[in-house]
């Protein structure tokens, strides 16, 4: 028992003296504290707020060199350099107030900060930059807790999909700038339709659960709130490309105009991302570009973006069936006694490879969809403790998947049986293709005030989408009387969007902080048109 008591007085010992702690004050160049500036550890997810009398503390940190991030509306981000050791004092940081409105007004009403009792993160686009090699969003943030991702052509090139705590991503929020990136009706995000947009992004924060009230679907895995790229004062032009397994390749080519005479500033980017796929014939051709213009001063920042996307990549979507990773004959062949496969398709499957096998074999298999958002935003300091924001958002989105079909029924596609000499004929093989044509607008507005131990923000969003769902048939076997693309459905889906909330918070004596989160929420719905 003395010699357990020992070792457990000889760890805590030990723990103390390598638990080590960072201690400062926050001010700005009149010597005013700065109440609620954010404090972060750059690299690592340790983070504060300084108190009322701009102090805080960071702890559980051991010897080492430290980069601090000190972030505070209205003024210049701080960096600060330090070495930490059992005598390392008080550390004093001055903010500068900035010559022009940041970026970070844009955002603030759907960010968490370090104020809100939610389960966050922030990643900087240096550290996106490190893994950005032309691979989607969900592979970028996979090494974030309780993040997972997969690829349809396991690259993580072309189509991929993301999961926070098991939950997938219609049930995550996901807003660019503040504006709604969800699609309206199945609530999912396709990012294979925006190529390479980490190259322009400023920062994502990641809010774990249900998270903040926002704008766009309800959000109960997570938050994603992505801020595009901020103002850069300095001119520059880069390009840089990479090359990999699958012949797996990204160019990419940015410039940018720096501050011209202290207002304006203006930013492009072109990306060309493409892989073979591991898979089978599970190839990604995808293109893309980034532009962006803004003026900006003191109290006012209005900046306008096109982001745009075009996806062409073969279909892998079934992924590998059990049965062919093991190599069980014996139940490939079931799919083709049960009616599941015909028996081409069975004798296909036995003779591929275990974990490249793709069911589809078609060659014009392919899914073709381009994406454009055209993003009008504004704010203003209406005084030092309030400030507006506006965003008008429009999304263009329009393509198509083709499929090849065997053995069809005619009558599914509102085609009459095709009589061939003296038989009728009711099936066919067939090629079709499945359209989706739609236009997203969105209004989101918020309304900022910050003062001393009290921060409160009233925002909300109007949206409305309209989208029409259509099929062609561009090929039978046996057509009847049906022409070239012959259209057996046609459906509108109509849907109108309000949400208003409420956030306030209230920090009391310097340890203690309440926060309310209250939202209201009206949904119309409506879809009409023509099946089979």
């Amino acid at each position: 028992m003395q010699k357990a008591i020992a070792i457990l007085l000889i760890s805590l010992l030990t723990f103390s003296l390598n638990a080590q702690k960072i201690q400062g004050h926050i001010v700005n160049e009149m010597g005013d504290a700065l109440v609620g500036a954010n404090v972060s550890v750059e690299n690592t997810y340790k983070g504060t707020i300084t108190n009322t009398n701009g102090d805080f503390e960071i702890t559980n940190l051991k010897h080492g060199n430290y980069v601090l991030i000190v972030n505070y509306l209205g003024y210049k981000q701080a960096v600060y350099n330090l070495e930490l050791t059992n005598n390392t004092p008080e550390i004093k940081i001055i903010l500068k107030v900035s010559e022009n409105l940041t970026d970070e007004v844009l955002v603030k009403a759907t960010r968490a900060g370090n104020k809100v009792p939610v389960a966050s993160i922030n990643i900087n686009s240096d550290e996106l930059d490190k893994t950005n090699l032309g691979r989607d969003i969900p592979f970028l943030l996979n090494l974030t807790p309780s993040v997972t991702y997969s690829s349809d052509a396991g690259t993580g090139i072309g189509y991929s999909k993301l999961y926070i705590r098991g939950t997938d991503i219609t049930r995550i929020n996901v807003t660019t700038n503040g504006i709604p990136l969800n699609d309206s009706e199945s609530h999912g995000v396709w990012w294979v339709n925006m190529p390479d947009l980490v190259s322009s992004v400023d920062d994502i924060e990641i809010q774990r659960g249900v998270g903040t009230s926002t704008n766009g679907p309800a959000a109960f895995g997570a938050n994603i709130n992505i801020k595009t790229n901020s103002l850069n004062k300095i001119p520059y032009a880069n390009f840089a490309t990479s090359y990999g397994s699958f012949n797996s390749y990204k160019a990419k080519i940015a410039v940018g105009s720096g501050l011209i005479k202290d207002h304006f500033s203006f930013d492009m980017r072109l990306s060309k991302i493409y892989s073979d796929g591991f898979v089978d014939r599970a190839y990604a051709d995808l293109k893309s570009f980034f532009v962006s213009g803004g003026y900006s001063d003191k109290k006012t920042l209005v900046k306008l973006n096109v982001i745009s996307g075009h996806e062409n990549t073969y279909q892998a979507w079934n992924g590998v069936p059990q049965v062919r990773l093991e190599g069980d004959k014996e139940g490939m062949q079931r799919y083709e006694d049960h009616g599941l496969y015909t028996h081409e398709e069975t004798q296909y499957m036995m003779n591929s490879d275990s974990r490249t096998y793709n069911y589809y074999t078609y060659d014009n298999e392919l899914d073709d969809y381009k994406q454009d958002h055209y993003q009008l935003m504004f704010s203003r300091e209406i005084m030092s403790d309030l400030s507006l924001n506006l965003a008008f958002n429009y999304t263009k989105g329009k393509g198509y998947y083709e499929q090849y079909k065997t053995d069809e029924e005619l009558s599914d596609y509102n085609i009459p049986p095709a009589i061939v000499g003296q038989d009728t004929v009711f099936n066919s093989d067939l090629i079709r293709r499945k359209w989706l044509d739609n236009d997203f607008y969105a209004a989101v507005y918020s309304l900022n005030y910050e003062k001393e131990k009290l921060s409160a923000i009233i925002g909300g969003a109007y949206t409305t989408y309209y989208g029409k769902h259509f099929g062609n048939v561009i090929w039978s076997r046996y057509s009847s009387s049906s022409e070239i693309r012959h259209q057996w459905y046609d459906n509108t889906g109509d849907k109108k969007d309000f949400n208003i909330y409420g956030k306030f918070s209230y920090l009391f004596f310097d340890k203690i902080n309440i926060y309310l989160d209250l939202q209201y929420r009206m949904i119309d719905y409506q879809i009409i048109g023509v099946d089979a």
